[in-house]
């Protein structure tokens, strides 16, 4: 079903200070005067005469058919405010023929699922709550699996000029002497051209070996550390209940006396962030461990407690005051340090708000109308990365657990199944789309829209809820910023996208 709607393609906001118009079609974020902007929420829905009776008692019928005559000048010769809607969502615009080409010869990462066993119980783990569900056991990848795997990146990246091999768990580290059979592998294998190595670990394991093992061969490591230890031990404890803070961090401190200071891009802290969302302690780490650089990067999710009664287990507080509160003062750091020209003091404020900022700072400005929409933030099947589980089989990512399989390390990609996958989204989420201003800067991905290998409707409806709701807030912020310094996103030039 396609969309018949005249009006215009926009969405409207205000800050404090001014009118706004983020036009769709374009991509273009316009500053408007008052009686444009209410104009155009009337436009193409009221007659010219109903325009002028509802908007004349607040801004006088002059103003009002200046605005609609302003309207029309930007329509005609602009091609501003144009009702055209999206009638296909694709990979980039890629043809059936173009996307096979990229999946079978671009793929940038393959992250290896060694183990599915771990030395923590993390109360939010989903793969605890998966246990005694489909017959679930713990395992391992099989050294066989492992190199077929890196044979698959090698065979599948000939036209990347980055590649990636990278370690998953369960924690990776219980099979360490697997990850340098690996790594020894896959030198072998691409000779001059060696892809980079990354682990993700907890660190409770990582000894000096590791450590110095992981510099010498120039790993990216992510250490996943919640925050401060009240806030870490609550919830990553060990089998025994215990919490792993201390053996978490000193493994941190051990990778960064390896590297001797050359840590730029490559050691990374995963943070998950637990009700009750209190962001202002999460800060704290940097109070207790003092040493602990404030560039590292840092990697905040929320914990996902889908198909769980984690809250109701441990009694998490999903109340809405707390995390508000404390995401109103991030927000506020984060202007007050980009107006004033200091970007990037405060780390973890950064880490929430920078990657929203950089995507409107780097957006793509069009000519409309648009010839084509993206799957909203679907990556590529194939192309950025792909998941290995400990069986062999491909995987989209290591966050999609409702997608289908894409293949295996031994019989290649399932060409038909990967089609099916981009079509479907396509087709199923395209009726939505089409009413939703968010859809070219949209990041919902397959795994928001998939349960069970299926396309779940209702899932992804609530997740374009609260991602519209997203998207509003950052906009506000990213104009309020620019209305109080021009320049204040001019240091993004230098940030590299990867």
């Amino acid at each position: 079903m396609t969309t018949t709607s005249k009006r215009p393609f926009i969405k409207r906001f205000k800050t404090s200070r001014r009118h706004y118009v983020f036009d769709v079609n374009s991509n273009r974020i316009l500053s408007v005067d008052p009686e444009v902007y209410e104009v155009l929420g009337d436009y193409q829905h009221l007659t010219y005469q109903n325009i002028l009776q509802k908007n004349s008692p607040k801004f006088g019928r002059n103003k009002v058919g200046k605005a609609v005559k302003a309207i029309e000048q930007a329509i005609a010769r602009e091609k501003l405010f144009l009702s055209s809607r999206p009638q296909k969502l694709s990979n980039a615009g890629l043809s059936p023929e173009e996307f096979q080409e990229v999946y079978n010869y671009r793929l940038r990462q393959i992250v290896l699922d060694i183990t599915e066993h771990c030395n923590l119980r993390c109360h939010y783990c989903s793969r605890e709550w998966n246990q005694g569900l489909r017959n679930y056991r713990r395992r391992r990848m099989a050294e066989q699996t492992a190199l077929k795997a890196i044979d698959f990146l090698h065979a599948h990246s000939g036209q990347s000029e980055k590649r990636s091999l990278s370690f998953y768990g369960g924690d990776p580290l219980l099979e360490f002497d697997l990850i340098q059979r690996c790594v020894d592998y896959a030198r072998n294998k691409f000779s001059s051209d060696c892809p980079r190595f990354n682990v993700t670990t907890n660190g409770v394991l990582l000894n000096r070996n590791m450590a110095e093992y992981f510099a010498r061969h120039r790993f990216g490591v992510t250490v996943s550390v919640d925050g401060p230890r009240s806030v870490h031990d609550r919830h990553r404890v060990d089998s025994h209940g215990k919490g792993s803070y201390e053996k978490s961090v000193l493994g941190l401190r051990r990778l960064f006396e390896a590297y001797d200071g050359k840590t730029a891009d490559l050691i990374s802290i995963n943070m998950v962030i637990t009700p009750p969302y209190d962001l202002d302690i999460l800060q704290e780490l940097w109070e207790e461990q003092r040493w602990l650089p404030r560039d590292i990067s840092i990697q905040p999710n929320y914990v996902n407690t889908e198909f769980t009664n984690f809250l109701e287990k441990y009694d998490c507080d999903p109340s809405e005051t707390v995390y508000r509160r404390s995401r109103r003062r991030v927000f506020a750091t984060f202007r007050r340090e980009c107006i004033a020209g200091t970007p990037r003091k405060t780390p973890l404020v950064f880490s929430f708000i920078e990657p929203a900022m950089l995507t409107f700072y780097n957006r793509r400005v069009y000519d409309p109308p648009r010839t084509f929409y993206p799957l909203n933030g679907c990556c590529i099947p194939g192309n950025r990365r792909v998941f290995a589980s400990t069986d062999g089989k491909l995987w989209l990512c290591e966050k999609a657990d409702g997608c289908p399989p894409l293949g295996s390390v031994f019989s290649g990609y399932d060409s038909q199944r990967m089609q099916e996958l981009v079509d479907t989204y396509d087709q199923e989420s395209l009726q939505d789309c089409q009413r939703c201003w968010a859809v070219g800067i949209c990041s919902l991905c397959f795994a928001d829209a998939l349960s069970d290998g299926n396309f779940d409707p209702e899932k992804k409806r609530r997740n374009c809820r609260g991602e519209r709701e997203k998207l509003t807030s950052q906009l506000k912020t990213y104009c309020s910023i620019l209305e109080k310094n021009p320049k204040a996103f001019d240091y993004m030039k230098t940030i590299t996208v990867s």
